[in-house]
């Protein structure tokens, strides 16, 4: 995944980060130390790139503040090892490994760990606005976890994937965006003009992670496997083409396995001209993205940046 590879981040910020995602946690208890490992392989740079350098644009300084970054990568944690407990040998990238060792009574465990010592962390920083915003991103994300297991994977149709990842991820890159801006002593109305910015990026970046995995065999099948729903799945039986020829998809789809799924799908979305489609959607919330900046009068250069179509799609 491009902002996997990617690095948005300097190289002392990259550090400081992930030196605060192991300080925080007590790695004299037996699994932690593993678990630290998980979330330092989960560190996706852009997300604590959002916290530090919004608050560098703002003129803020960021000292403390990769505390803030750990903490997000604390919560993605947490929510990955919460929402695949009763799929523990389906699970996937980093998670897998934590499941296959201690199994989904010790993940449950372990992610409430990452979220009680999330709000310690971020209590000794003494912060109320900030902590009052994770609180409001934790009570997302479990929102968001609900709509997902709450539909069907084949039924879910883009209109409903879009509010299930805004809260389950992009509210993510959100609050890293807002805890900038807190930082640097914005106003309230800047806060939620970056928040809206950090939600619409948040959302492309997950539209493009589900482009990638529906071009990859073993990751789509992965995914399937999970019962992750998929964007481009979502398109494809639900927007692609006539309604005539996507009922036609969908009845198809019934009669197979689930073993023959991926490589039916896989066939279809990289053969029904997915990728115009896809990248049309992915513009408009990058659009979006770019709009809210447009109503700050400081320069914000590294995120516009971040919030364009080549930037999103770039490979390695």
């Amino acid at each position: 995944m491009p902002f996997d590879s990617m690095p948005p981040l300097p190289e002392d910020d990259h550090r400081l980060v992930q030196e605060a995602i192991a300080a925080n946690v007590d790695q004299t208890l037996s699994m932690l130390p593993a678990v630290v490992e998980v979330v330092l392989a989960r560190h996706l740079p852009l997300r604590s790139a959002l916290v530090l350098e919004t608050c560098r644009s703002l003129g803020g300084v960021t000292q403390d503040l990769h505390t803030v970054a750990a903490v997000l990568e604390y919560l993605n944690v947490a929510a990955l090892l919460h929402r695949n407990l009763e799929i523990a040998e389906n699970a996937r990238r980093q998670q897998h490994e934590v499941q296959q060792l201690w199994g989904s009574e010790a993940s449950v465990l372990l992610g409430d760990y990452l979220l009680s010592i999330s709000f310690q962390t971020l209590t000794r920083l003494g912060n109320l606005d900030i902590l009052e915003t994770v609180a409001l991103l934790t009570k997302n994300i479990a929102r968001g976890q609900i709509l997902e297991i709450s539909g069907d994977l084949w039924s879910l149709t883009p209109q409903q994937w879009e509010p299930m990842i805004r809260q389950k991820r992009a509210s993510l890159f959100a609050s890293g965006a807002k805890c900038g801006a807190i930082w640097s002593g914005a106003n309230s109305a800047l806060q939620t003009t970056l928040y809206d910015y950090g939600l619409n990026l948040g959302v492309a970046v997950q539209a493009e992670e589900d482009w990638q995995t529906g071009r990859d065999p073993e990751a789509l099948s992965t995914a399937l496997g999970a019962g992750r729903p998929l964007l481009p799945i979502c398109l494809l039986l639900h927007e692609q083409g006539t309604p005539a020829t996507r009922e036609q998809l969908r009845r198809e789809l019934d009669t197979l396995s689930e073993a023959e799924k991926p490589a039916w799908l896989l066939e279809r979305i990289t053969a029904n001209e997915m990728t115009e489609r896809m990248e049309t959607w992915m513009q408009v919330r990058l659009d979006a993205a770019c709009a809210a900046l447009d109503e700050i009068s400081v320069p914000l250069a590294s995120l516009r940046h971040w919030a364009t179509l080549d930037t999103l799609t770039a490979t390695p």
